[in-house]
């Protein structure tokens, strides 16, 4: 019973939630308007057998038809549901009353079966234009990825390069200045991409059947090159030398919530894509992408502190702005 009313509920719900028409048209299956418009039919048929005979059923030539049957009442209802009219017979009585509610009823049912079979057809048009949408929008935040793996695997050569030198030589040379601009670079614009996946799926999602329209191929790919992405980064940060001051230099606290908000930006992509699919091969890319988000944020967060004086703000800027020198100085420069 408790099932039952839940039910009744639910269908209440939606009902008024979409509207009467769209719900006929968009959630009763065909079936239902076909059997309903053949048991209307089949009922305005025994009404018309059951009253002929009292003088309120169907007539010919303004008079009541001596010899009603069943089939000839049935036939009175077809044409007369269907508006064809042709005119051997009429109704009499009671039965104008009747007749004037099968038509009304009857154009509004095969108008809605006809509206459905267009709706099935345009839904079909809409479901290919949106499946062309969302493998494009998924290739080109692939591609995306793709391109700040790259990026990233070749500043982790280069870093690693350039940081070949021994603890406490650590100088801030034009190279290095632009090594470290770039990567700061690429790790903002892979955040905000990260995000942008985050809510478009999020949107497309709360919309509809995403992933029964949008190719699994394209959603594949867009969580393999997060998926590669995330683990050259975390390559990167394994790579780095252990100086706390090297890792404020390279990674400063921006950069850090920026990495910060790209895992957990893609957390919650693997949630959704958890909860709204059943596709095994989506469900195992997206599980390797949280696992390797959750290796890299218990990695990422062993890096150590520096203090405010010894971060890179600091050092960049005094590097960049030469320094007034005291008259001791003066003297002591001065002096042989």
């Amino acid at each position: 019973m408790k099932k039952a009313a839940l039910g009744i509920k639910q269908f209440i719900s939606r009902l008024r939630h979409r509207g009467a028409f769209i719900f006929l048209i968009e959630d009763v299956p065909m079936r239902w308007h076909i059997v309903s418009f053949i048991v209307a039919v089949v009922v305005f048929g025994i009404a018309y057998w059951l009253l002929t005979p009292c003088g309120h059923g169907i007539g010919q030539n303004l008079e009541s038809l001596p010899d009603i049957t069943f089939l000839k009442s049935i036939y009175f209802s077809v044409i007369t549901v269907s508006s064809l009219g042709y005119g051997d017979m009429h109704p009499v009585g009671y039965s104008k009353a009747l007749a004037c509610i099968e038509v009304l009823m009857g154009l509004a049912m095969i108008g809605i079966m006809i509206a459905k079979v267009t709706s099935r057809r345009l839904t079909y048009h809409v479901e290919r234009l949106f499946s062309s949408d969302a493998q494009k929008r998924l290739d080109e935040i692939a591609a995306k990825f793709d391109t700040y793996r790259d990026d990233i695997a070749k500043i982790m050569s280069e870093l690693v390069n350039t940081y070949q030198i021994t603890p406490g030589e650590i100088s801030i040379d034009e190279d290095r200045r632009s090594l470290i601009a770039r990567f700061r670079k690429v790790i903002s614009n892979f955040q905000l991409k990260c995000v942008e996946l985050r809510d478009y799926l999020s949107k497309e999602i709360t919309q509809g059947n995403y992933f029964q329209i949008a190719p699994v191929g394209a959603v594949e790919r867009v969580g393999n090159a997060s998926d590669e992405t995330f683990f050259i980064l975390g390559q990167l940060i394994t790579k780095l030398p252990v100086q706390a001051q090297v890792w404020e230099e390279i990674i400063d606290r921006d950069r850090r919530q920026r990495i910060l908000e790209a895992i957990n930006s893609q957390k919650q992509v693997c949630e959704l894509v958890g909860q709204h699919t059943t596709d095994q091969r989506i469900l195992d890319v997206f599980q390797c992408l949280k696992e390797t988000c959750a290796q890299l944020q218990a990695s990422y967060f062993t890096v150590p502190e520096v203090p405010e004086e010894l971060q890179p703000d600091h050092i960049l800027q005094d590097k960049d702005e030469p320094q007034e020198l005291s008259e001791a100085d003066n003297e002591h420069t001065d002096s042989p």
